[in-house]
């Protein structure tokens, strides 16, 4: 080793001064090389080929000016040779689309984007607010969009329309040239070409081009009119095929008809300003939608990789070492180069434009023919000239041959560095793992099979995730005749969890029913099917048809789900904001949850959060103050309908016992009312309730004694749990009308989901009136404004719960990680304490056994100590969940914890098969 070291020191120090030399000797012959360059040119024009740079039409480079920016590395900026200086000129006018036709392409082929819009709420007006939605955009370009109500972007559109919707091109920073551990088929071995010591041979960079731009489009959007909805949803469903639920009721359709322009940012440092006027008559290019197929296949084969050299050498006139196609238009494509060892991007322009598939094949085909035949007769009339040439006319090639001095000096510094690794490495017998060529393509094929299932695996390469999924109605958008269809007793919660988790796509489930919704909470793997699952259910259980359910139900997914649920636990959603029993009806769906199976550990976390937030509102703003509950609104409605607006000269009664009849006894208590007549099914629990307000004179009956309370009374409140009607119209129609003190009729106040009066009694014919939980808007109206203030308070406390309780939920993704790795641990250790005890022999007794299998446990225990800690997190710290994520994914892919998956998911699939 010693004697190879000094071998090859003479030849790294006579390389080294070569290389040193070689700066002086190019810029010496610089001029000689231009007309060497010019030469070139002329041949080119001679044989008939295109020439190296197309002309470009004025317009075109007008609209171009402001986006040029070099292509090429800095290296190459100063100081360059005849043919860089050329290659820079053609690149300045290289054909390309405008960014309003960039734009225009980005908007048709992307799908969702950022919508920002100017909030409307009391705690944040006038700041921007933005989130990721789903859009499609007409035959003019003009964005569609359709919002759910519940979404805070669907009241600051109403209030003020001005928006922008920020969108990227598909494949956004992602690869499109092949993996660097993956060679087209029929390469070389990479030690085969052996490239120079610092080429580039890492994985390519992201693709520049269309698939490196982003657009942001601004203007004005409006509600669209009736007659344009069904042509809106054509076109939005046609873009997404699931969206089926744009047919909810609580959804509404804007369009972005005032464009005000936009600003493009793409590859090669092409930044714009689009007017409105430029994007409307500009239109998507016809090819980059199939773009990224036609560059697989253009780098996936290795002949079609030196034809690509070849087109770059003969249209661009440069010569490369490699060649990828990143992306491509109808004008051109964006390719990746590397010359001597530098890896960047530049321009190849068509010879025509290409409209189609078939356009684009044709015009490769030509190019590609074309290249070949030039390349061919190049190499062909150098080696003749080489051979044959006279002395004046090797005259100047010798005095150009500078520039390939330094070429030579670096290939003897790479030999000499080879030369002097190989001396100093041990000596290894068969071929290196790199030279090594598949067997087959079978194996080859097989090789690819594996990697597409542990990407598959990937929690980190998937778009799939796990979705909460908030879908029911409310009393805002469905009347009470279709709640009470839809309401699910307490009772018979967990048989709705039960039967909703048997759905093949549904993990978990919640049912929150109360007088003024019905509500169901499920995480999904899949939120489209889960939704389709949640509504088969819905329509099955209530016998409703899906078309007549679709209008009046709403959806919410995530963070808006999850954001819901704490608004209605605080009582921001409630009829009556700030309600204090809506809590009390969440902490019970929390309790039931505890014993029934399908309340799994996400929902169980979602609802303990919405509690504490709930809690949080009602004691840390005003929002409780005043008459917050349904019942307390019964009461004032009632009062508020009576002639003297007084309980003095009202006779009272109460269908029920419970929660909800305590209440009214409270607030009737509180209005002045002192003599109440109940009616219950059973004597004890009224007995009870008369014990509890002992200040209110009760009169107890049980139900057979109903129609008699109701004859001798003037307002009656039902809340009891019947699931039936308990009175009708043809019940009261024979009593005697009510005295003129309280307006000559009686008045039922049913609070009761499902209803226990009638509807179709009326004041003529019957001498009644009923009122239902719809009517209680009424009073909601009279201290709306009252507690504006507090739930703006209210909103901000929301948006702290609910950043920890996604800090929560992200936490638990490092669960699967820390079983893989601990898994991978054992495999390890079991696998090397067998091997080490078949090489011990029969010898060793139990305890030593035993004792040498705590020992590998042991060691196993102290060297996973570190990294489990570092995923451990309980959440409760948003930036110590992204660290602890952070070091998710480092770990994962230390270890390989995705192709461990991959190969225990196909274990078990292979074992179902069987």
């Amino acid at each position: 080793m010693q004697l190879a070291g000094r071998m090859a020191a003479p030849a790294l120090a006579a390389a080294g001064r070569r290389l040193a030399a070689a700066p002086a000797a190019v810029a010496a012959r610089r001029p000689e090389l231009r007309a060497a360059a010019g030469c070139c040119s002329a041949r080119r024009a001679a044989s008939g080929a295109p020439p190296a740079r197309p002309a470009r039409p004025a317009a075109r480079r007008a609209a171009a000016a402001p986006l040029r920016a070099a292509a090429v590395p800095e290296v190459f900026r100063e100081g360059a040779d005849a043919e860089l200086t050329a290659f820079q000129e053609h690149q300045k006018t290289a054909a390309r689309p405008t960014p309003a036709e960039d734009a225009r392409t980005i908007m048709a082929l992307a799908g969702t984007g950022v919508l920002s819009t100017l909030s409307a709420h009391a705690s944040s007006a006038g700041f921007p607010f933005g989130s990721v939605v789903e859009f499609a955009v007409d035959d003019q370009g003009r964005p569609l969009l359709a919002t759910s109500t519940l979404s805070p972007h669907t009241a600051d559109l109403e209030a003020d329309g001005r928006c922008s919707l920020t969108v990227t091109a598909p494949g956004f920073k992602a690869r499109c040239a092949p993996r660097a551990d993956r060679r087209p088929r029929g390469a070389v071995p990479a030690a085969a070409t052996a490239p120079r010591p610092g080429a580039r041979d890492a994985a390519p960079p992201p693709p520049q081009g269309l698939a490196d731009g982003r657009f942001t489009l601004t203007g004005t959007a409006s509600p669209l009119p009736e007659g344009e909805r069904a042509a809106a949803r054509e076109t939005f469903l046609s873009r997404h095929p699931g969206a089926f639920y744009v047919d909810f009721g609580d959804f509404r359709w804007f369009r972005v008809d005032a464009l005000r322009g936009g600003r493009y940012v793409g590859g090669f440092g092409r930044v714009a300003s689009v007017s409105a006027a430029d994007y409307a008559a500009a239109r998507p290019d016809p090819v980059s939608g199939f773009a990224s197929h036609v560059a697989g296949h253009m780098n996936g084969e290795a002949s079609h990789v030196k034809d690509m050299r070849d087109m770059v050498k003969h249209y661009v006139g440069l010569g490369v070492s490699d060649a990828r196609m990143l992306a491509l238009d109808r004008l051109g494509a964006d390719m990746q180069v590397t010359r001597d060892g530098a890896t960047f991007k530049l321009r190849l322009p068509f010879v025509k434009p290409a409209e189609d598939r078939k356009g684009v094949k044709e015009v490769l085909v030509e190019m590609t023919k074309t290249a070949r035949a030039a390349v061919a007769q190049c190499l062909g009339s150098s080696s003749m000239r080489g051979a044959r040439a006279p002395a004046a006319s090797r005259a100047p090639q010798r005095a150009a041959g500078a520039r390939p001095a330094r070429a030579a000096a670096q290939r003897a510094l790479a030999a000499a560095v080879q030369a002097s690794v190989q001396a100093s490495a041990p000596s290894t017998t068969g071929p290196s793992p790199s030279a090594r060529l598949p067997s087959s393509h079978l194996e080859s094929s097989k090789k690819a099979l594996e990697q597409l299932k542990a990407s598959a695996v990937n929690r980190y390469a998937a778009v799939d995730k796990n979705s909460i999924i908030a879908i029911g109605l409310t009393i805002h958008n469905a009347p009470v005749e279709l709640r009470e269809k839809l309401a699910v007793p307490e009772a018979e919660w967990p048989r709705a969890i039960e039967e909703l988790c048997a759905y093949p796509h549904i993990e978990e489930a919640a049912v929150l029913s109360t007088c003024n919704r019905m509500e169901l909470y499920v995480v999904a793997v899949s939120w489209h099917r889960g939704v389709r699952e949640v509504e088969d259910w819905l329509s099955r259980s209530s016998g409703v048809p899906l078309k007549e359910l679709r209008p009046y139900l709403f959806l919410l997914r995530d963070r808006d789900a999850t954001h819901h649920l704490l608004r209605v636990s605080g009582g921001l959603d409630s009829l009556v904001m700030g309600e204090g029993q809506i809590l009390a009806q969440v902490r019970q769906v929390y309790k039931v949850g505890q014993n029934t199976t399908g309340f799994g550990r996400q929902l169980n976390g979602l609802f303990k959060q919405a509690i504490t937030a709930g809690k949080r509102v009602r004691s840390e703003t005003s929002i409780s103050t005043g008459s917050v509950s349904v019942s307390s609104a019964a009461v004032e409605l009632a009062q508020l309908k009576l002639p003297s607006h007084s309980w003095a000269d009202a006779r009272v009664c109460i269908i029920g016992a419970g929660k909800m009849s305590t209440l009214l006894v409270k607030h009737l208590l509180s209005k002045g009312c002192t003599q109440v007549t109940i009616l219950n099914r059973s004597l004890p629990r009224a007995q009870a309730l008369q014990e509890e307000f002992p200040d209110m004179a009760m009169d107890i009956h049980l139900m057979p004694d109903l129609m008699d309370c109701v004859r001798d009374s003037d307002v009656v409140f039902a809340a009891s749990g019947s699931e039936e009607l308990l009175i009708h119209a043809e019940d009261i129609a024979g009593m005697p009308r009510r005295s003129d003190a309280v307006g000559g009729v009686r008045r039922f106040v049913d609070i009761s989901v499902p209803r226990n009066v009638a509807p179709d009694i009326a004041a003529e014919a019957h001498g009644g009136i009923v009122y239902n939980v719809d009517d209680l808007k009424e009073v909601v109206v009279a201290n709306k404004e009252a507690r504006a203030a507090a739930a703006a308070e209210a909103e901000v406390l929301l948006k702290e719960e609910q950043r920890s309780f996604e800090a929560w939920r992200d936490s638990l993704e490092t669960v699967p990680t820390i079983k893989a790795l601990r898994a991978k641990a054992e495999s390890i250790r079991a696998a090397e304490f067998e091997k080490a005890l078949s090489r011990l022999g029969e010898g060793m007794s139990k305890k030593q056994m035993k004792a040498v299998e705590e020992l590998s446990k042991g060691i196993v225990n102290k060297l996973l100590h570190g990294p489990m800690t570092a995923l451990r997190c309980d959440g409760t710290d948003p930036d110590a969940v992204g660290q602890t994520l952070a070091n998710m994914e480092a770990l994962e892919r230390m270890f390989e914890l995705s192709q461990a998956a991959a190969a225990g998911a196909a274990a078990a699939a292979a074992a179902a098969r069987k």
